[in-house]
């Protein structure tokens, strides 16, 4: 008579508790850190590759504390930007929606710099949170370095003959070079 005995525990709280749990594997599991800030800049949750990219180790090292003492933002040019005239702060002030890879995030220690892509992805209005990803793209803008290098060289290479070609050609097509005497 097992089969036919009522649950105790509803379905619904079932699955919400299913999925928040999903949601916490996921937000583990990801290379990309994940911040949460209230409309103060005060950070509500940090997943551990937010904390672990910005150096401070595991995410409960960042909870707590204001977002502009845990990114440390640079330019690509390694000059460090007043909070006030960075792009991606005001944006997460002004609770805009911003997407960037204009800068180096430095790390607690001082010590390491990588490039990041920074998204700030506002949850609704001015008095709500406000969600922060960022990855580091060090190796992706190596990568398009180099890819611009490559075809910057090879359209320099290709000229040269095609060049010559060109020349070639001007002289044989025309009349007065390109006409064959007796001799």
């Amino acid at each position: 008579m097992g089969f036919f005995k009522k649950q105790t525990t509803p379905i619904a709280t079932n699955v919400t508790d299913q999925t928040a749990e999903l949601a916490a594997r996921v937000l583990d599991s990801i290379a990309e850190g994940v911040i949460l800030v209230d409309a103060n800049g005060i950070i509500q949750f940090a997943n551990p590759a937010a904390a672990t990219l910005a150096g401070y180790g595991t995410s409960s090292n960042i909870v707590g504390l204001d977002i502009h003492y845990i990114l440390k933002l640079e330019n690509a040019e390694g000059a460090p930007i007043a909070p006030e005239e960075n792009t991606f702060f005001n944006a997460l002030a002004t609770n805009q929606s911003l997407s960037t890879r204009d800068f180096l995030l430095v790390s607690a220690s001082g010590e390491q710099r990588i490039a990041v892509s920074l998204t700030c992805t506002p949850t609704g209005g001015p008095g709500d949170y406000r969600i922060i990803t960022f990855c580091d793209v060090t190796t992706e803008l190596a990568k398009e370095h180099e890819r611009e290098d490559f075809i910057s060289t090879a359209s320099h290479e290709m000229r040269t003959p095609v060049a010559s070609i060109e020349g070639y050609l001007g002289l044989a097509l025309n009349p007065q070079t390109a006409t064959v005497d007796t001799r």
